[in-house]
C-alpha cells in the first residue's frame, strides 16, 4: 500500500466508523482485478475505460439498525483529496461501471473497499486512472492530425443510423389500433408525461414501429425487456420466446418490427420497454462491436442485453462518428420549425421514445461527447426564452468535461424562408423597426436575438470564456447577409465565428446533360474553383465556392472572427433538376470521382485559410438529396468516397 493510501485509509476509517455502526456481517477485502492501469482503454479505443472487474464485490451489507447500506465503495484521490465515486454494479455481480470517468483532469489513483467492522475497512491495492483521451484514429486506424466537425442524421425510427442501444429510444410515437387488424383508429391513446401508455380501451393497441423502412438494424436474436403487467406482441420477427417481463425474438434484417401492447393492467401499466439488439460492444474498446468474447482478442464481449444502461451508444455508431473533433446536433435536437419555447418543454431521459418533437434529451448529447471528447454544436430553438437559454448553458457547463468546449448557434439558417424562424425573425425584425426592408429586418434581429443568446450564456460561462463559442450564421450564397448581421451584432456584444454553409453542386440542373459520374464530378469542381476568373460584377460570382468563402472571409476579417462552416459539402439534388439525373447524382455519390470532388473543397477552403469545417451529415439514405458521407453504418471505407476524402484529410 502506498504511503498516501495508509494516510488516507486512517482517517478515511475514523470517518466512516462515525457514520456507519453496528456492521452485523464480515466480508473479505475487494481485490480490483483488472486492469492495472485506467488511463486508455486500449490502443485501438481513445474513450476512457470506465468498466472494471472487483473481486468480493457486496452490494449491500446489513446492519444492526436493519438498515442495509452499500457495502462496497470506490473512491479516487490524489493524496490531497478525495472523492467517492458513484458507480453502477453489473449483471454477474462483479464488475463495476465507474461513471463519468471523462470528467477527471488528471491522472488520479482509484481504491476499492469494503466495510469489514465498524472501526475497519478494508481497501483494495491501488491503481491510475486517468481523463486523457487517446489520440483520435480513424477507421484504418491512422492517426487523427487535425480538427472537422460532422452533423448527424436525424434521429428518427426511419434513419439508417441506430446510435442508441436500446432501439425503443428510435421508435416512432404510438399509434392506437385494434385487435383486429386496423393500423391507425385515428384514436387517442391514454399517455403520461413520458409517453407511457396507462390504459387501453376495449380492444385498443397501442404500435410502435422500432424501425422504419430505411433502417438497417442487424440481423440476429434481439432482447425486448419490461416492466408492468400486459401483453405485448412483436410482429415481423419469428422464434418469439417469452419469459417474465422478457421477450427474446429473431430479425433478418426485412421489413418492420412493431411492437404492440395488446393489454395492460392500469394498476401495474406496462412501461419502460427496451428493445436490445444482438451482439455487444468490446470491455477495453466500446467502438468495437462483438458477438462473442473472440472479437475481442484476449478481452470481454460485454452484450447490449445485459450493458444497455452503462453502454448506451452502438459501437457501430461510436465508431463511425470518433475521429470527429465537433459534432452538430441539429439535426438531434430537431431546431427547425422548432416549437419549444420553456425549458420545461425539453425533452427528457425518462421519454419512452426520443424520436419525437421534443427530440433528444441534453443530457444524452452532453454524455456522448463527454464519452467521445468531443465538443458539443448546439442550436436554441429560435422561440427559446432566456431562461431556457440560461438553463441550457448550466447544462452543458456542469456537465460537459471542462476540456471540451460548447459552440451556440441560434436556431438554424434563420435567413431561409423555407423554415418556421425565418419568418418569426423577419416579424420581430418588422415590429421592431430594424428596418423596413423585410430580408434586412430579419436578418438584423437574428443578429439581436443571436447576441442576446451568447450574452446570456457568456455570463454563465464567465469564468470560464474559452469553453463558449458564439457562432453567428449566414446565407454562403449571399456575402451580403454576413455584412448586415455583423453590423448588427456588434453594437450588442463579442461572438468568436462566423459560419456559412458552402454546399456545392446545388440550383437548378434541369437544362443539364451529363454522360456519366465523371461528367457530374467535372461539374462539381467547377462550381468549387472554376478554371476561369468570373468578375465580380457577374451575376453567376458567388455561384462559385471559391467567390463565396473569398467574400466572407473579408467580412469575418474586418470583424476579427474566424470564418468556418455550419454544414458543408455536396449538394447534387432532384427537387429542382431533370427526374432523369436522380440515378446518376446517386451513383455519382457512390463514385470514385467523388473522393476527390472533396479534396477539390478541402484545398479551396486551405486557400483562403478557413477555420473549422462542419460537414453535412455523417450518414444517410442516398435519394433526391444524398447528404450522407456513408450510407449506412457498418459500410467500408471502399464504399464511401466522401468519408475517404473527410478521413484524409483528418488524417493529412
Amino acid at each position: 500500500m502506498l504511503l498516501g493510501g495508509c494516510l488516507v485509509k486512517s482517517w478515511l476509517c475514523l470517518l466512516l466508523s462515525l457514520a456507519f455502526i453496528g456492521l452485523s456481517t464480515c466480508y473479505a477485502e475487494p481485490e480490483i482485478l483488472a486492469p492495472s492501469v485506467l488511463k486508455f482503454a486500449s490502443e485501438k479505443s481513445r474513450l476512457p475505460f470506465a468498466t472494471i472487474k472487483v473481486k468480493d464485490l457486496h452490494p449491500s451489507c446489513a446492519y444492526n439498525n436493519g438498515y442495509n447500506f452499500p457495502c462496497t465503495f470506490l473512491y479516487v484521490t490524489d493524496y490531497e483529496d478525495f472523492w467517492i465515486l458513484p458507480f453502477t454494479i453489473e449483471p454477474g455481480g462483479d464488475y463495476i461501471h465507474i461513471k463519468d470517468v471523462s470528467a477527471f483532469s488528471k491522472s488520479l489513483t482509484l481504491f476499492a473497499f469494503n466495510f469489514n467492522s465498524a472501526s475497519n475497512v478494508e481497501i483494495s491495492k491501488p491503481f491510475l486512472i486517468g481523463a486523457e483521451y487517446g489520440p483520435r484514429k480513424t477507421a484504418d486506424g491512422k492517426i487523427v492530425k487535425r480538427e472537422l466537425s460532422m452533423n448527424l442524421e436525424h434521429f428518427v425510427d426511419w434513419s439508417v443510423s441506430y446510435s442508441q442501444v436500446n432501439l425503443m429510444k428510435r421508435a416512432r410515437e404510438p399509434i392506437s389500433g385494434d385487435l383486429w387488424g386496423t393500423w391507425n383508429n385515428g384514436d387517442t391513446l391514454n399517455l403520461d408525461q413520458y409517453g407511457n401508455v396507462l390504459s387501453l380501451k376495449p380492444n385498443q393497441v397501442a404500435r410502435y414501429v422500432i424501425n422504419g423502412a430505411k433502417a438497417q438494424y442487424p440481423t440476429g436474436t434481439y432482447t425486448l425487456y419490461y416492466e408492468g403487467t400486459g401483453t405485448i406482441a412483436v410482429k415481423n420477427v419469428s422464434d418469439l420466446t417469452y419469459s417474465d417481463n422478457e421477450i427474446s425474438f429473431y430479425y433478418d434484417s426485412h421489413g418492420l418490427i412493431e411492437v404492440a401492447i395488446q393489454a395492460t393492467n392500469p394498476a401495474d401499466p406496462i412501461r419502460n420497454i427496451r428493445v436490445l439488439p444482438p451482439g455487444g460492444s468490446c470491455l477495453e474498446d466500446q467502438t468495437l462491436a462483438c458477438s462473442t468474447n473472440s472479437d475481442c482478442g484476449s478481452n470481454t464481449c460485454l452484450l447490449h442485453k445485459d450493458f444497455y444502461q452503462q453502454r448506451k451508444f452502438h459501437p457501430d455508431f461510436l465508431s463511425l462518428i470518433q475521429p470527429y473533433s465537433t459534432l452538430r446536433f441539429l439535426n438531434w435536437t430537431k431546431t427547425n420549425n422548432s416549437a419549444e419555447h420553456s425549458w420545461s418543454e425539453r425533452a427528457t431521459l425518462q421519454d419512452v421514445t426520443y424520436a419525437t418533437e421534443k427530440a433528444v434529451p441534453l443530457e444524452l448529447i452532453a454524455e456522448l461527447s463527454n464519452l467521445l471528447g468531443t465538443d458539443t454544436w448546439i442550436n436554441v430553438p429560435h422561440l427559446a426564452d432566456d431562461n431556457y437559454v440560461f438553463q441550457l448553458a448550466n447544462l452543458f457547463k456542469s456537465t460537459l468535461s471542462k476540456k471540451l468546449k460548447l459552440y451556440l448557434e441560434y436556431s438554424n439558417e434563420v435567413w431561409n424562408p423555407i423554415f418556421e424562424q425565418a419568418h418569426y425573425a423577419q416579424q420581430n425584425g418588422l415590429a421592431l423597426n430594424l428596418s423596413s426592408d423585410p430580408f434586412q429586418a430579419q436578418l438584423r434581429y437574428y443578429a439581436l436575438r443571436a447576441m442576446q443568446i451568447e450574452n446570456l450564456a457568456g455570463q454563465v460561462f464567465s469564468n470560464q470564456p474559452g469553453r463558449l463559442v458564439k457562432v453567428l450564421a449566414t446565407q454562403s450564397g449571399n456575402p451580403w447577409t454576413s455584412e448586415v448581421v455583423l453590423t448588427e451584432a456588434v453594437k450588442h456584444g463579442s461572438f468568436d465565428k462566423l459560419a456559412i454553409a458552402p454546399y456545392f453542386g446545388g440550383g437548378d440542373t434541369s437544362n443539364l446533360d451529363f454522360a456519366n459520374e465523371q461528367a457530374v464530378c467535372d461539374y462539381l469542381h467547377n462550381k468549387i474553383n472554376p478554371a476561369f476568373n468570373v468578375p465580380e460584377s457577374d451575376l453567376t460570382f458567388t455561384n462559385y465556392i471559391i467567390n463565396q468563402i473569398t467574400k466572407h472571409k473579408q467580412h469575418a476579417d474586418n470583424y476579427g472572427v474566424e470564418l468556418i462552416t455550419y454544414e458543408a459539402g455536396q449538394h447534387l439534388a432532384v427537387l429542382w433538376s431533370n427526374p432523369k439525373n436522380k440515378t446518376l447524382f446517386i451513383d455519382t455519390n457512390r463514385h470514385a470521382c467523388m473522393e476527390e470532388v472533396y479534396n477539390d473543397f478541402f484545398d479551396t477552403w486551405e486557400s483562403i485559410n478557413g477555420g473549422l469545417v462542419s460537414l453535412y451529415r455523417m450518414s444517410g439514405e442516398f435519394g433526391d438529396e444524398s447528404f450522407g458521407m456513408v450510407e449506412g453504418l457498418t459500410q467500408s471505407l471502399a464504399e464511401t468516397p466522401k468519408r475517404r476524402a473527410a478521413e484524409a484529410y483528418l488524417t493529412k
